[in-house]
């Protein structure tokens, strides 16, 4: 990877870690010479309405400078699902800008420019920026740990408005309502419970999910907060210890799944999600899977959290809404097609080019759930060939490598959604399909 200044000079650099979730990577340059940096600002102390400079290479228009004011903070760009909350701005941010800085009038950075809001593809009037407290604490965990340190509260729920509390019957129109508490939480343990609503975090008032995510995204796993709530129409403040995200569970493939932790991380040697539970008996018995299994691969993914298995929401809504957008601002004929995982990665489908004759498919199917595949390690103590073979010498018995066997666990029917063109030609219809899967993944099935 090269890296040019502004004064053209070019370095070789090194990828030291990266945050996909945020979408930023910290590099490493060696260069003889003493090299100018910029402050980091606080974000948190950041006003609506204060000026603002935007830093990019906009359509590779170098070292582009653009002014605009802070619109909004802690916004939220897909409800209550996304774990990130940006900083708004007017400032005019194109493609070339991501990754650029954001900087206010004293030169400090106080955000990294990653996105816009746009049914064009081109600046329309709103981007986007991750404040740079939450980019400091992402360099610092990189550099120090080598990934990011995500630390959790250990509750869910939602944010409130006038719908929700009328909903739920509570008077409260600002706050974050909680429906569920995690065991062995730091929220569990420091005396947080459902039907709480958190109004403030230390010093920083919380009226949506983003203010919540948005301040637990600067903290780490072990520092305390005081979290204020209401209960019961009184206003408490408890202490709670933040955990890291490996406490929590989910389920998929009828198993219960949770991450590593970072001790489980380092002694294993690897990456994967560990099996602590099984809800479907066969799975056990044919296919030789228990807790304490690790699995590190499906199909070719690598898995390394359990939020990467977390399936799309309300994608039929969103298919609906991105394939209107898209028709409507394409030029010529054009369609192009995405949608947005559970974890806010972007996935392209396919560039469709409609002819006159063609029109465009969108519906969905139920059909039976296809089979998988499963890595799974055998022993719960993952262990790579040096490991292995030591363990080999020391116990004299062979130590069982991680096998890759078929998930065909018979299902109900599955949804699945459709999309592509169709037309008639002479007495044949003609039509190519791409069949978008509730988890995710992606067949593209041509058919005549």
């Amino acid at each position: 990877m090269t890296v040019t200044l502004n004064n053209q000079k070019s370095y070789t650099a090194k990828v030291i870690g990266s945050d996909k979730k945020n979408d930023i990577a910290l590099l490493k340059i060696e260069a003889t010479e003493k090299l100018t940096y910029i402050p980091f600002g606080n974000s948190d102390n950041i006003k609506i309405g204060e000026w603002v400079l935007a830093v990019g290479n906009p359509y590779n228009l170098n070292s582009t400078v653009t002014a605009g004011i802070i619109s909004a903070k802690s916004r939220d760009l897909d409800g209550d699902n996304n774990i990130q909350s940006f900083l708004q701005t007017d400032a005019v941010v194109n493609p070339g800008n991501s990754g650029g800085a954001l900087v206010n009038t004293r030169g400090e950075l106080i955000g990294i420019n990653t996105a816009i809001s746009s049914k064009t593809g081109s600046y329309i009037g709103y981007s986007f920026a991750v404040p740079s407290n939450t980019t400091n604490k992402i360099v610092q965990d990189i550099l120090e740990f080598g990934n990011v340190q995500q630390a959790v509260l250990g509750v869910s729920g939602f944010g409130l408005n006038n719908n929700r509390a009328n909903k739920i019957e509570v008077s409260e129109t600002e706050g974050y309502y909680i429906s569920e508490i995690e065991p062995n939480s730091g929220a569990e343990k420091g005396g947080l419970r459902k039907g709480d609503i958190i109004k403030q975090i230390d010093e920083n008032k919380i009226s949506k999910f983003s203010d919540l995510t948005g301040y637990l995204s600067t903290k780490r796993p072990s520092e305390t907060l005081n979290v204020k709530v209401i209960r019961n129409g009184n206003t408490i403040t408890i202490p709670v210890k933040l955990t890291d995200n490996s406490i929590f569970t989910i389920n998929a493939f009828d198993l219960e799944l949770k991450n590593l932790t970072n001790t489980e991380l380092e002694q294993k040697n690897t990456v994967g999600v560990k099996v602590v539970g099984i809800n479907n008996k066969s799975l056990s018995k044919e296919l030789g899977i228990r807790k304490g299994c690790i699995i590190t691969k499906i199909n070719e993914t690598k898995i390394k959290y359990v939020d990467v298995l977390n399936p799309i929401e309300d994608i039929d809504d969103l298919l609906k809404e991105e394939v209107k957008t898209r028709i409507k601002n394409s030029k010529g004929n054009t369609v192009e097609l995405t949608f947005k995982t559970y974890h806010d990665e972007v996935v392209p489908i396919f560039h469709l080019e409609l002819e006159e004759w063609q029109r465009l498919i969108l519906f969905k199917r139920r059909l039976k759930k296809t089979g998988q595949y499963l890595a799974v390690l055998g022993e719960p103590e993952m262990l790579n060939d040096e490991l292995r073979a030591e363990r080999e010498k020391e116990t004299g018995r062979a130590e069982r490598k991680p096998q890759v066997v078929p998930y065909s666990i018979e299902q109900p029917f599955e949804t699945i959604f459709l999309i592509g063109w169709q037309s008639t030609i002479g007495d044949k219809n003609v039509k190519s399909v791409c069949m978008l899967y509730s988890d995710g993944h992606i067949e593209m099935k041509p058919d005549r």
